[in-house]
């Protein structure tokens, strides 16, 4: 049985004049608790904040003559008012650690978001009659904080390389986030531009004006694998028409013929349980809700729930994170910070975001229903090659992705020495891995239905950088990839110049290609088992074929990417050599390649393009054998809509 600490800090027993006392600390935390209380099993604490500062007021006291530090929270939901925010003062240390643990078998709920008023159906009387008629005897109608300044309901433009703000506010349920009620339903629209220029988006359908005050769309305007969310303006054009006009904030880029698109909150296609739609002018909020909604209905407020700077030897475990507009969790800075059997869901943006420090991990937790990432994971220093030690091991993370639905991966990863182990990854519009820099390990992890919206996409993918060098992706399984993309689906893709990564001992199982080298070099791809996808390996020399403009000018893009990390002095001399004599040695030729040991059934099985042949990637002992048949994903496997996952979840 545990020992629970009764007496206030002041009273604790103080060390011998010869040797220090070191005594465990429990204290405890309940919904029903008072920060009143002694914080004992039967007296708790109200809030972890509570706890939190009882500790810093132990540490101030006693110094190191306490030892570890149990916070036992027990279940319930916690609404928060402010991030609870733990900084280097709330840390443990290797000997006596920090831990913020779930007590019992139910997972507390943290939520950074509100709960909804109830308004009366005849006070809001405009809105009710401009609804479907199927939806006016189901709806609900609610007010927010917005007028007081709380929160933005106003939707914003989202758009790849453009920095990812806090989300405005969105509706969660006890089983779910919402979709915002929209056109259509399920699947895409498709676009046909207006102007000659293609501009502007020209949509014929019968939209009250007033409807597209607070509309937005949502599309692949521009390239499939590359989304955003656009404003929606409007001129009359008959009696039954509208046209909709959809501005582009970068007046330079073209809307392409048959973009895939979609309108998000219009109150007259609020149509299906589980939609909603927010008046951004007055705060209301309509809510058809499932059946499941009845007991927490809830709108995201707080930006982060927990936020955790330069901290040391803290654990977090068991707990359920929820309703946050841009992350649930951030880890900044610090050592040895540790998430396990956490639950992080319905965050506006990232689930859990860890930033530089060393050592730290997730374990074990499950992430799911993130705008973005479900993970970010940066750390190390691509000067020095020094390893940040961070560790993301067994997790599940699955439906993220819900507002950027190209290039954001369910786990992105960033820097050096980052290594993703037995993780569980599916259910993604785009990439299950995203890595850039070096020395990272992707092993053992299982990934299936990703690049379900994307194409050009790769379940894992190294891009962009001919220094991101070092990196393994070892024993993986992938399979079932694809949706969308009929073209340029990848299970491993090295893409534009990824080199030097050991691809080993992964089994990859339906996709378009299995894996693919773009133009890299010095990648060794060995005892990878791919069977039923239309090509095994794919390697290309796309250095002198679409991509040579990177090599040409008086500075060159690709020599930019080599003299940023002073890629021919010290460590990157020492570790990777081939990378030191690179830009002296046709860097536009995909050399050193080796394909080794690998077994392939498909149509295709080795394919060398851009004149690439076997005098310029070796290789060695492969076995392949022609599969008759391309195994595609049935359709019914395809990503759900957001629609859908609401009804389904």
């Amino acid at each position: 049985m545990r020992t629970v600490l009764k007496i206030p800090a002041v009273l604790l027993l103080a060390a011998s004049t010869s040797v220090p006392s070191i005594a465990s600390v429990d204290l405890h935390v309940s919904p029903n608790g008072n920060n009143a209380n002694a914080g004992t099993e039967t007296s708790p604490y109200a809030t972890l904040d509570r706890a939190r500062d009882e500790i810093r007021a132990l540490r101030s006291a006693q110094g190191n003559t306490i030892g570890p530090v149990n916070v036992w929270i027990h279940p319930g939901v916690y609404v928060l008012n402010q991030t609870i925010a733990f900084t280097e003062q709330d840390s443990g240390t290797e000997e006596a650690p920090v831990s913020y643990r779930s007590i019992g078998e139910e997972s507390p709920i943290f939520t950074g978001g509100s709960v909804l008023k109830a308004l009366k159906n005849d006070a809001n009387r405009d809105l009710l009659d401009r609804l479907p008629k199927s939806a006016r005897g189901h709806v609900v109608f609610y007010a927010t904080e917005h007028s007081a300044g709380h929160v933005s309901v106003e939707l914003q433009r989202r758009a790849l390389g453009q920095s990812m703000m806090p989300a405005p506010m969105e509706l969660f349920s006890g089983v779910s986030v919402l979709p915002r009620a929209g056109w259509p339903n399920t699947e895409w629209a498709v676009a046909k531009p207006h102007d000659s220029k293609k501009h502007t988006l020209s949509l014929y359908r019968k939209i009250d004006p007033s409807e597209l005050h607070h509309c937005w769309a949502h599309g692949f305007w521009f390239h499939d694998w590359s989304d955003s969310f656009e404003k929606v303006s409007y001129k009359s054009v008959g009696t039954n028409k509208t046209e909709v006009t959809i501005q582009l904030e970068a007046a330079d880029r073209t809307i392409r013929d048959g973009a895939r698109f979609r309108l998000e909150n219009l109150l007259t296609e609020l149509d299906a349980p589980g939609e909603w739609f927010i008046d951004s002018q007055t705060g209301r909020v309509v809510v058809w809700p499932l059946s499941s909604d009845n007991d927490r209905l809830v709108v995201s407020s707080l930006e982060t729930a927990l936020s955790v700077y330069e901290a040391e030897y803290i654990r977090f475990e068991g707990l359920t994170v929820e309703g946050t507009r841009a992350m649930g969790i951030e880890i900044v800075g610090g050592r040895n910070v540790k998430l396990e059997n956490c639950t992080i869901r319905y965050s506006g943006n990232v689930g859990v975001n860890v930033y530089h420090g060393h050592e730290h991990s997730i374990a074990r937790c499950e992430v799911h229903g993130t705008g973005s990432s479900g993970i970010r994971i940066e750390g190390g220093d691509r000067t020095t090659l020094e390893s940040a030690g961070h560790t993301c091991v067994d997790n599940e993370i699955h439906d993220c992705c819900y507002s950027y639905c190209a290039q954001r991966p369910a786990i992105a990863v960033f820097g050096v020495g980052i290594e993703l182990q037995s993780n569980h990854i599916y259910n993604q519009p785009d990439a299950a891995i995203a890595l850039q820099g070096n020395e990272h390990k992707v092993e053992s992890n299982r990934i299936h239905h990703v690049c379900r919206l994307a194409d050009d996409a790769g379940a894992i993918t190294i891009a962009h950088d001919p220094t991101f060098r070092g990196n393994q992706i070892l024993q993986n399984h992938i399979f079932d990839i694809g949706g969308f993309g009929k073209r340029d689906i990848v299970g491993i893709y090295l893409d534009d110049f990824a080199s030097g990564t050991k691809v080993e001992g992964n089994l990859l199982e339906r996709t378009i290609r299995g894996i693919v080298v773009g133009g890299g070099r010095d990648n060794m791809l060995e005892k990878n088992t791919i069977v039923d996808c239309l090509a095994g390996i794919q390697v290309d020399c796309r250095g002198q074929s679409w991509a040579k403009h990177l090599f040409h000018g008086e500075d060159p893009e690709f020599h930019k990417y080599c003299s940023a990390v002073s890629h021919d002095k010290e460590v990157y001399a020492e570790r990777y050599p081939g990378l030191a004599s690179l830009l002296n040695d046709e860097p536009h030729i995909a050399k050193g390649n080796t394909i080794r040991s690998n077994t392939i059934r498909c149509p295709i099985g080795i394919d060398l393009q851009d004149g690439l042949s076997n005098q310029v990637v070796q290789l060695e002992n492969n076995r392949t054998e022609t599969s008759p048949v391309f195994v595609t994903v049935k359709s019914n496997e395809s990503l759900l809509s957001k629609s859908e996952q609401a009804k389904n979840d």
